[in-house]
């Protein structure tokens, strides 16, 4: 019985194993491109509000893009390096990268919980899962 169980877990870590054989590597990978990506586009929104007059609305909103656009392009490399389904991948990536986001907002924000920071879950989500299936469908 315990052969069976031990087996079974095997044949499950042999099914989504990745080319250089790390799971945990792809998807280690995909989020650090993607938070690099929302590092990014933060930074060019910085240098943008120094030069420019915007209202706090605008920058809400550009940081919920930003953490969409993260998740969708941190479910690419995973998707492409694994054998998992896309959706499973971006659904992972997009929970991840939200928890991060939203660690970050509450740090930043010196804890203070706005509507906006729990709008970042379900558009890390979408946006992973988007790209996980994209990205899969590109193989």
């Amino acid at each position: 019985d315990d052969l069976y169980e031990y087996e079974y877990s095997y044949n499950i870590v042999e099914k989504y194993k990745t080319k250089n054989n790390s799971l945990l590597s792809a998807f280690l990978t995909g989020n650090c491109i993607g938070l690099f990506i929302f590092g990014v586009l933060a930074s060019a929104f910085a240098l943008i509000l120094t030069k420019k007059d915007i209202s706090n609305e605008t920058v809400r909103y550009f940081l919920l893009f930003s953490a969409f656009f993260a998740a969708f392009s941190s479910s690419f490399y995973p998707a492409k390096k694994t054998k998992m389904k896309g959706f499973l991948v971006g659904l992972i990536n997009g929970m991840i990268i939200s928890i991060i986001l939203i660690l970050l907002l509450l740090i930043i924000n010196k804890l203070n919980v706005t509507f906006h920071t729990f709008l970042i879950i379900p558009l890390a989500i979408s946006g992973g899962t988007a790209g996980g299936i994209i990205a899969s469908n590109m193989k």
